[in-house]
Parts: structure tokens; C-alpha cells; sequence
């Protein structure tokens, strides 16, 4: 499995980020927090089950081990160990669906060029815009995240890998154009604050630092 891809959590939907080892050593995979509706759980015997695919039914793949830390929208899945070595790799899906090896972690750059992976609208490209950025919406207060524009993030991306080449910079958090269905819509006056698409994203550097221990998988 690799980041990008869609997990079913349901009754609804998200993507993978990066495949990573937690500082016990457990293999897990950092996504979204607010993809967990039930963080309280995390870790737990009654913790979030996360499944393959985007529709329900498929097969269980782990659940959620890591409550959401307030304002900080991210959490980890430890990965049964029956499928551990599906996820034992360093890889996104990059365009066209190929896979994309993760070669280290990066700090943001205002300007700099970034990329997303998601279920939805596949592998899109931006460049970072504003950084330590703060949203407040359903979810709650989020804080320290990147504004990346010109970038289609759409409903279902959630919880998928950023990045800047080949670098790990962050984790999709929430868009402006997640009432939207396809890219080609993003540009569109139903898409909020501005005449193009952007998303924020979770700093990973953010992510370590809240979890000692973590680490992501590079190569």
C-alpha cells in the first residue's frame, strides 16, 4: 500500500499518507486525524478499523493508534501485522498512479513547488503560498499549517502525502474546494476566499515532534 491510496473508514472515506514506524516499532501509516470520527478510541480496543478501498467492506488493513492532538490534524494507523509488509516501503503514488519514492523531510519553502497525493483527484501540483496558517471549521482550531494554491485537493484526499520533489513536507488537512466532484470545478465561484484551488496542509515536522518516536519511512 502506498500513500495516496484510498482507505475506507466508514461511512466515509480517506487516503493514506506515509508509511512510517512508530518509537515502539509497530508499523503504521501518518493520516489525517479528522479521518478518525471517534479519536477518543485511538489505541484502544474499540479504535477506528481502517479498511482497503474507498467503499465499505473491504478488507481491514489496522486501526487508528494515535488520539488527534489538539491542533494538530493528524494520527497514525498501526498496521496489522498479518499485512505489515505491504507497507514496509518508502512510496506515494506520484502521476499517472506510478509509485514515487520518499528520499528524506523537508521544511516549507514560501514558492517552492509541492505536490499531493489522493484517492480522489490523484497526484496534484502547486507551490506553497503561506506558511504557519490557522483554520478554524467543524473540525475545530487547526494551527501551523501551509497554504499551498493552485493545487486540487478534493473530498476523499484527505489525510494523503505532500510533498516538495521528492521530500516529505506535510499531510492534507482541508481545501477550498471540497464541495467540488472534479478539478476542473475547483476554478469555479462555489470555491471559497479565492479564483483558484488551494489546500492546507499539516507540517510533518509538526507531526514528529508530537509523536517522539515516529518516523518516516525514506530511503
Amino acid at each position: 500500500m502506498l500513500g495516496g491510496d484510498g482507505y475506507n473508514v466508514s461511512p466515509h472515506f480517506c487516503s493514506l499518507g506515509f508509511n512510517g514506524v512508530d518509537g515502539s516499532g509497530n508499523v503504521v501509516n501518518i493520516t489525517a486525524g479528522h479521518c478518525d470520527q471517534s479519536s477518543e478510541n485511538a489505541g484502544g480496543p474499540d479504535a477506528t478499523v481502517a479498511a482497503e478501498g474507498i467503499s465499505a467492506g473491504g478488507p481491514r488493513f489496522g486501526a487508528f493508534d494515535f488520539p488527534h492532538p489538539d491542533g494538530i490534524d493528524f494520527s497514525t494507523i498501526k498496521i496489522d501485522k498479518a499485512v505489515a509488509k505491504r507497507f514496509e516501503n518508502n512510496f506515494v503514488r506520484g502521476l499517472g498512479g506510478k509509485p514515487l519514492a520518499i528520499t528524506g523531510i523537508a521544511d516549507p519553502v514560501i514558492g517552492a513547488p509541492v505536490c499531493k497525493s489522493g484517492t480522489t483527484s490523484g497526484f496534484t501540483c502547486g507551490v506553497i503560498w503561506r506558511v504557519n496558517q490557522t483554520i478554524d471549521n467543524e473540525l475545530g482550531t487547526t494551527k501551523g499549517l501551509i497554504l499551498a494554491t493552485n493545487i486540487c485537493a478534493l473530498p476523499g484526499d484527505s489525510g494523503g502525502p505532500v510533498l516538495t520533489g521528492t521530500k516529505a513536507l506535510g499531510i492534507s488537512t482541508a481545501s477550498n474546494s471540497q464541495t467540488q466532484k472534479e478539478c476542473d470545478e475547483t476554478s469555479g465561484p462555489d470555491v471559497a476566499d479565492f479564483d483558484h484551488p488551494h489546500e492546507y496542509v499539516t507540517p510533518l515536522k509538526a507531526i514528529l515532534a508530537a509523536d517522539p518516536g515516529l518516523k518516516v519511512r525514506t530511503n
